[in-house]
């Protein structure tokens, strides 16, 4: 019982007490002041009112039934102390389990590096009307210095854009905080998003969604500055609080146009601190996009606040813009990728299935809306501890000289999953993986301010629960390798899952989708965790709180974050994986590193 309900009981039987006392107190008043009739009261409306309230209740009220009546209250009292009483005993022994289990879970993540929620998490106190910052006016039209090719770009100022992205772009955003010891200029963040809006004018444009494209229209960016109490120390790891450091759009308004794509706001801290937070509508920007490309650009702009100053290392491992034109284009027909997709063993999860085929569109409003911060769980694997895992991979195998840290990290979370879920895994499970063509293909694909990665499917069966770590390490790395091993049909799978989409072709019919477990994998992703706008790396990192399954992306510390979903993003049903259980499975190599 909670313990409210304890004090509430023991209240109202004190009131019953109490209420044999007032009412005979109350008899004898009544008739005294019956009998008494005073004339310098009867000229008081409330006097009067009392009195005949108590003369009521007195000709209404038999003492027996009167009597009757509280000894039935008094019996009520009684149980409710003795019921009391019993639970009393229950609810400390309940609590004390639970204040147990928060200790070892405190334990755990005192002794692995992982922060719990700050005691006192910083509260917005101050939040002005945002000012709108617009990109600089152009001295010649983009050309081939642009990040975009000019025929990429339509007269008018129009940037057309796929399909794909126009879904994702009805369903979903990019958000993201980073929090710094030092302020940030407020008016060189704003010198360096102008530059930034100049170069990429789809930010500063509008969702065009009956065109299919960016209205390059300069509306602009707003641009919010704020103060927050406390220190940036105190600020949460975890995602909760992110909502009020961040200015969110309707996503709706986003896609109809009346609302900007992207939003910027720079809350100061009262120590000195500061936190950052950028949100960008999906359609104008793919996560991988976004953070490798756009993210470190906007740092160069404000740290130098001069475009020509920007190096090849301000753009992290993105190549040149010239490589994009070597990217060759699809040539294949429809039935000759469907028979490329018939032979492959471990075959695509097809846009067509994810977006509109057994899941349906409401699923997906579904993921987003089940995606909520309080189901998820935060861990922190440091360096030492990845190193652990991928030698204890890489000696139980036979199969593999060599493996990813991000593979040998999923099949690790796989194989904890199915340990610690409540029945194993009656049908088939499918762990999709997020590949990004810009890190994997060294190219700068056409669609790299649109969505650039694509999901890939193994499929594990019940054998899961029997098969090692190491095991299940060897599927995913070879998964990989089947995928990466011919970048040019790739790229044309990439136009028939379009092609799927526009002309509603049905797709093979053995890509049936279970429910996946979608891990995004974004630890190499250093840019994200390096930002620097001219007072030093961030000291913190949080991610954008999207539907995936597993999202791991880098620490500050050179290990890895990851953030696991503790309900099925799909049904909303919970795991049931007890905490502490996971912890400590999670961590199970840290003594051994």
């Amino acid at each position: 019982m909670d313990p409210k309900a304890n004090v509430n009981l023991d209240a109202k039987a004190r009131q019953s007490m109490m209420m044999l006392k007032n009412l005979d107190s109350q008899f004898a008043r009544a008739n005294s002041m019956l009998q008494k009739q005073e004339t310098a009261v009867r000229g008081s409306a409330k006097v009067n009112l009392a009195l005949r309230q108590s003369a009521l209740a007195i000709t209404r009220l038999d003492a027996n039934s009167k009597m009757e009546d509280i000894e039935k209250q008094f019996e009520e009292a009684n149980d409710a102390i003795k019921h009391l009483e019993s639970t009393t005993v229950k609810e400390t022994k309940n609590v004390a389990e639970i204040q147990s289990e928060k200790e070892k879970i405190n334990e755990i993540n005192a002794s692995t590096g992982s922060t719990a929620i700050a005691k006192k998490t910083p509260m917005v106190q101050f939040r002005p009307p945002p000012e709108i910052v617009k990109a600089r006016k152009r001295s010649e039209p983009l050309g081939e210095n642009s990040p975009y090719l000019p025929s990429d770009v339509c007269e008018g100022g129009f940037l057309p854009m796929t399909y794909i992205d126009l879904q994702y772009g009805e369903i979903a955003t990019i958000d993201a905080l980073w929090v710094f010891k030092e302020e940030i200029s407020e008016d060189r963040l704003k010198e360096g998003l102008e530059l930034l809006l100049t170069e990429l004018p789809s930010l500063a444009g509008r969702i065009n969604s009956k065109r299919c494209g960016i209205d390059l229209t300069n509306d602009g960016v707003p641009f919010y500055l704020q103060e927050a109490s406390g220190s940036w120390k105190d600020f949460p790891r975890e995602i909760e609080p992110r909502n009020s450091y961040l200015d969110k759009p309707e996503i709706l308004d986003m896609f109809n146009g009346t609302a900007p794509v992207m939003t910027v706001v720079l809350t100061h801290m009262m120590d000195g601190g500061c936190v950052l937070g950028v949100t960008v509508s999906h359609m104008v920007a793919g996560g991988n996009g976004f953070f490798a490309y756009v993210m470190p650009r906007f740092a160069a702009f404000v740290r130098t606040c001069d475009p020509s100053a920007i190096t090849e290392k301000d753009l992290g491992f993105v190549k040149p813009i010239e490589d994009r034109r070597e990217l060759p284009q699809a040539k294949r027909s429809l039935e000759q990728l469907q028979q490329l997709i018939d032979s492959l063993e471990n075959p695509p999860l097809s846009f067509r299935d994810l977006l509109f085929g057994r899941m349906k569109r409401s699923v997906l409003y579904m993921l987003l809306r089940n995606s909520r911060d309080q189901n998820r769980v935060f861990v922190h694997f440091p360096p030492e501890e990845l190193d652990a895992i991928k030698n204890e991979v890489l000696a139980n195998s036979d199969k593999l000289k060599w493996i990813s840290t991000a593979n040998a990290l999923a099949a690790h979370l796989t194989k904890v999953l199915a340990s610690l879920a409540p029945n194993s895994p009656a049908t088939p499970t499918q762990a999709g993986l997020i590949i990004d063509h810009v890190n994997k293909l060294k190219h700068l694909p056409k669609g790299l301010m649109a969505n650039t990665f694509y999901l890939y499917s193994c499929t594990f069966d019940k054998w899961i629960n029997k098969s090692t770590t190491s095991e299940i390490a060897e599927q995913l790395h070879q998964t990989v390798q089947n995928v990466l091993a011919d970048p040019q049909a790739l790229i044309d799978e990439m136009a028939f899952e379009e092609d799927c989409l526009k002309w509603n072709y049905q797709p093979n019919p053995r890509l049936k989708l279970s429910i996946p477990v979608i891990v995004n994998n974004q630890s190499k992703f250093k840019p994200l965790v390096q930002l620097d706008f001219g007072t030093g790396v961030c000291e913190m990192y949080v991610p954008h709180k999207a539907g995936d399954s597993l999202l791991m992306v880098p620490a500050t510390d050179r290990g890895i974050d990851v953030w696991l979903s503790t309900v099925n993003i799909f049904t909303g049903n919970p795991l049931y994986l007890k905490t502490e259980a996971f912890q400590r499975e999670m961590h199970k190599y840290a003594k051994n590193s």
